[in-house]
């Protein structure tokens, strides 16, 4: 799993902050109160579960970000991954469309687009961007 892989190992750390989190979340549950983050807040939770393994809470995080104010297409690429694995093509689209939409707002005319391709498992493989556009020396003699 791409994503994954590129996170670290959790530390002793993200446990205590993981336990607190999931104490709160108790807490607020049995008061019948709205837990409430901030989208980055939801962010860092969600990076947080997937390190500790925690899908589903990982997944929730990450929706609920969604919900806030924040411009962020990390929790899109994430859900976008999840779903892929999960076999929800109607979600994974929804993800796939809002990661390219924010792709070209924030990077349409200074880099080639990014590239999602099925793998043979029948998952979207996502791709960053490498290059920048450059002018071609034979554009400019036209």
């Amino acid at each position: 799993m791409w994503l994954l892989s590129q996170l670290a190992e959790p530390s002793p750390q993200d446990l205590r902050v993981w336990t607190i989190f999931r104490a709160e979340v108790a807490h607020y549950k049995t008061q019948h109160i709205a837990y409430k983050k901030t989208g980055i807040e939801w962010e860092i939770l969600g990076d947080l579960g997937l390190r500790l393994t925690h899908k589903e809470e990982a997944k929730e995080a990450y929706q609920r970000c969604l919900d806030s104010m924040r411009f962020s297409h990390k929790p899109w690429l994430k859900l976008l991954e999840m779903y892929s694995e999960e076999g929800d093509l109607q979600r994974s689209l929804q993800a796939a469309i809002r990661v390219a939409a924010y792709q070209y707002a924030d990077y349409g005319e200074m880099t080639v687009g990014f590239w999602m391709t099925p793998d043979c498992g029948g998952h979207l493989t996502y791709s960053e961007p490498s290059s920048t556009l450059q002018p071609s020396p034979d554009a400019s003699s036209n």
